[in-house]
């Protein structure tokens, strides 16, 4: 990678306001990158004055949301490792691929994972990618980690839906500098966990690979 001679006004700011700085100098900053391809209570965020609100509403095609799910008991199931986050890239792949529910960002930590998710355009399928994508990651480190118990937190995930861009770029920035605010790395890039690129946003549809048994 080529070395800049002079210090960009960005490498002053913090992690999370170079990612927000990113988004919303990009040409297309109007509109919601989307680089990959058992519900809770639903909260409803929104860029708009008098928009906040904190009530169970209907799954709507279209709609973006802001999920969070934790871990059992909150136990670090999620330990950065290559088997782990090969088994979550690939989760959320295949239930983006089966339900059209397109993923913006996502980063996991050790004992829980964001996203922001925008579902399918005609139909309300976010429900079953949660299904699919907690599945496959239950199953999976079960056998990965032979540990007894459930993966996830019974209580489901926590949802939220993003109303208008500000709101989703912010969201987007939180859960791609997750990691450097629980000081487990100096900056995204260098986080060992899954989580999505931020260079490679709006960059297309990428492949991802079945991982080994």
């Amino acid at each position: 990678m080529p070395s800049a001679p002079l210090v960009s006004p960005l490498s002053l700011l913090s992690p999370y306001a170079k990612i927000l700085h990113f988004l919303q100098t990009r040409p297309s900053s109007a509109t919601v990158p989307a680089p990959f391809v058992n519900p809770g209570a639903l909260v409803v965020l929104s860029s708009t004055p008098g928009d906040l609100m904190s009530k169970a509403r209907p799954y709507k095609p279209g709609t973006t949301w802001f999920v969070t799910r934790r871990t059992c008991l909150g136990t670090f199931r999620f330990v950065p490792k290559r088997a782990i986050n090969a088994v979550f890239t690939f989760a959320l792949a295949l239930a983006a691929v089966i339900t059209g529910v397109k993923i913006h960002a996502f980063s996991v930590m050790p004992n829980h994972a964001h996203m922001v998710v925008t579902d399918h355009e005609t139909k309300a399928r976010l429900p079953d990618f949660l299904r699919i994508y907690h599945s496959l990651v239950a199953l999976a480190l079960g056998r990965i980690q032979r540990t007894p118990g459930p993966v996830w937190d019974s209580r489901g995930p926590d949802l939220k839906i993003l109303v208008g861009p500000k709101t989703i770029l912010n969201k987007i920035g939180y859960t791609l500098t997750n990691p450097v605010a629980a000081n487990l790395c100096r900056n995204p890039e260098s986080w060992y966990g899954a989580m999505s690129a931020i260079d490679a946003m709006g960059a297309g549809p990428r492949v991802q690979k079945r991982p080994r048994r």
